[in-house]
């Protein structure tokens, strides 16, 4: 991109190239800080991690389209294993969500005095 004018590109024409990819990159910069922030705000701490990997992720993507080329085989490997990564620590963090929910519920029922229906609550803990 800074090699327009060597090119032969006019200063009107490169200038106007470098005010468009300036604008975007500060665009880019600061929605992606206002993202991060709200993101960070509202996601528990091992969720918000994940998008750093995500963020990795789509850098390689944009670096391979850049470049004009498909990712090799250990590149593929490296991607899958990232996404599998961040799919399967959304699904852990679910699931504990699930089970602190459950055992919350049923605190309250056995704080209330019904034992049979907080054993109930929680199959397999007799």
């Amino acid at each position: 991109m800074f090699g327009l004018s060597r090119l032969g590109a006019s200063w009107d024409l490169a200038g106007n190239v470098y005010l468009w990819g300036g604008s975007l990159a500060i665009l880019a910069s600061v929605g992606g800080v206002w993202s991060w922030n709200v993101a960070a705000r509202n996601l528990p701490i091992a969720l918000a991690a994940q998008l750093i990997v995500s963020e990795t992720v789509f850098g390689v993507i944009f670096g391979l389209a850049a470049h004009g080329r498909w990712p090799s085989s250990a590149e593929t490997c490296g991607i899958v294993s990232l996404i599998a990564g961040v799919v399967s620590a959304i699904h852990v963090s679910q699931a504990a969500d699930h089970i602190a929910l459950r055992d919350t519920e049923t605190q309250g029922e056995f704080k209330q005095g019904n034992l049979a229906t907080a054993l109930r609550a929680v199959p397999g803990k007799l």
